[in-house]
Order: structure tokens, then C-alpha cells, then sequence
């Protein structure tokens, strides 16, 4: 009986590695980071790529924050819109589906 619970749980362990090696090569979001040095005179614009590279559908959520330095120059996040100097109204989010 010991042995065969051994080998239920070894056959467990290895769906889950397989499972959850698969979940990580599945998608791919580039650039993972990026920062912008804003001209106020200028329009700047952005784009992230979302690949997902299995059959299966994806749920992605984005969000987006206003923030704050404090007096220690720690980030603070605020709900979007709620700051004096918010760019809520510059922000967009599109989702382009592609059908294959």
C-alpha cells in the first residue's frame, strides 16, 4: 500500500510540474516595464503586447493608478482620477482581437 501511494503522489507532483510549467510558457507581455519621461507639449503614446501561446482563453486584467511620492520619496498609489494631477481622462485601454 506504501508504494503504491509513493508512486500516486510522484504521478501527482509531475502533472502539476508539467502543469504549471506549461501555465508559465503560455503567455508573454512585452515589455514586462517601461517608463516614460513625458514632454507636456508633446503627445506620447505606448503599447503592451499580450501573446498567449496555448489554445485556451485568457482573462487579463490591467490597472491603472495615480500615485504620489511622500516626504521619504515612497510610491503611493490613488484610485484613478482621484488626484489633483490625474491623467485619467489621457488613458486608454483597447483590447484587438484576432481572430485566426
Amino acid at each position: 500500500m506504501k508504494r503504491w501511494l509513493r508512486w500516486l503522489r510522484w504521478l501527482v507532483f509531475c502533472c502539476c510540474l508539467i502543469i504549471s510549467i506549461e501555465s508559465l510558457a503560455s503567455i508573454m507581455v512585452e515589455p514586462s516595464r517601461f517608463e516614460f519621461v513625458l514632454d507636456p507639449l508633446e503627445k506620447t503614446t505606448g503599447a503592451i503586447k499580450i501573446s498567449n501561446h496555448s489554445d485556451l482563453p485568457l482573462l487579463i486584467k490591467v490597472n491603472a493608478y495615480d500615485w504620489s511620492l511622500d516626504k521619504n520619496e515612497t510610491l503611493i498609489t490613488h484610485k484613478l482620477g482621484t488626484t489633483e494631477h490625474t491623467l485619467a481622462n489621457y488613458i486608454k485601454f483597447m483590447a484587438l482581437v484576432k481572430i485566426a
